[in-house]
């Protein structure tokens, strides 16, 4: 038993603590490389500037321990209870966190870099406005996480809850969102270069204004996003559920929407030179105003009959219709 014992700036490498309480222990400065902690009680520890590399840390609590300036390298903690922790200036890098527990962490002015965080909870902490670089979040509940970085650089949110955040005028380079629920999210003027919202539920969120160019949103859910002057020229959307999407005076040249349900979407006066609607669904869908070259809407589905004799637009693809034809006399000789 530790608790409330000083044992600052001690060398203790290499040991391990099982069943050990260190409650209200001043542990500043140590040396905790390599060590190994089991079902330990660190709630309301000091470890201000504590050196953490290649430490484990397992079914441990450290609610509103302070690691002020603490060093967490190479190490790897499973279902640690880190709420109201303090983890300002704390330096993170190449890290696991798997189940893990941040509620109302203060990440101000930590530093985060090529870590991940898995089925961890992030309520009500906040990361600071440090560059986030190389993380992983996967399947982690960040809701109501703050987060007041403004540049992104690639980050992975694979399947993480992030309904309703609010990352307009922020910066994401190759950023991935498979999966993600990002529903009612704003991304007003944000850039989306190059980043993947695969299979993401985007329902309800504003992309007004973002350049999103290179952007996938394949398999994507976006009933009723809205995208009004947004930059997305050469975007894939292939079999995106985009009923009631608002595209107006959006730039879409050279786009997939393959197969995609476009169904009561909005593209008055977009641009869409070299864009492909190939087999989507056109029911109920407005093109007022928008401009055409080279589109092509082979196959689809509900279109305005007026719309296949626009100039600009070609209804039917001859390289598709051979290759369909053929396929048919394949599969009547079979």
């Amino acid at each position: 038993d530790f608790s409330g014992q000083d044992v600052r700036a001690m060398d203790l490498s290499g040991m391990a603590f099982d069943h050990v309480n260190f409650r209200g222990a001043d542990l500043s400065g140590c040396v905790l490389t390599a060590c190994t902690f089991i079902d330990c009680c660190l709630d309301d520890a000091r470890m201000d500037g504590v050196q953490l590399r290649d430490s484990v840390f397992t079914q441990c609590d450290l609610q509103r321990a302070s690691l002020q300036v603490a060093r967490i390298h190479d190490a790897a903690w499973n279902e640690v209870n880190l709420k109201g922790a303090d983890l300002k200036d704390a330096h993170i890098d190449s890290t696991i966190f798997q189940a893990c527990c941040f509620d109302n962490c203060s990440l101000h002015v930590a530093s985060f870099s090529k870590s991940v965080f898995k089925d961890s909870s992030f309520v009500n902490a906040e990361f600071g406005k440090r560059e986030l670089d190389r993380l992983v979040f996967y399947e982690t509940d960040l809701r109501r996480t703050r987060f007041l970085n403004q540049q992104f650089k690639q980050m992975m949110f694979i399947g993480c809850n992030l309904q309703g955040q609010q990352f307009s005028d922020r910066v994401f380079v190759a950023c991935q969102f498979t999966e993600a629920l990002l529903y009612d999210c704003l991304f007003v003027g944000a850039t989306l270069s190059q980043s993947v919202f695969a299979k993401a539920d985007l329902s309800g969120a504003d992309l007004s204004r973002v350049q999103g160019q290179y952007t996938l949103f394949a398999e994507a859910t976006m009933h009723g996003m809205r995208a009004y002057e947004a930059d997305l020229e050469k975007t894939v959307w292939t079999d995106a559920a985009l009923m009631q999407a608002d595209f107006r005076h959006a730039r879409l040249g050279y786009a997939s929407f393959e197969r995609a349900d476009c169904s009561g979407a909005d593209f008055s006066q977009a641009a869409l030179a070299y864009a492909r609607f190939d087999y989507a669904l056109l029911e109920r869908t407005v093109f007022s105003g928008a401009s055409f070259e080279y589109t092509s809407m082979h196959g689809d589905s509900g279109t305005d009959p007026w719309l296949a004799v626009k100039p600009g637009v070609a209804s039917v693809d001859q390289a598709l219709r051979d290759a369909e034809l053929h396929a048919l006399r394949m599969r009547s000789e079979i």
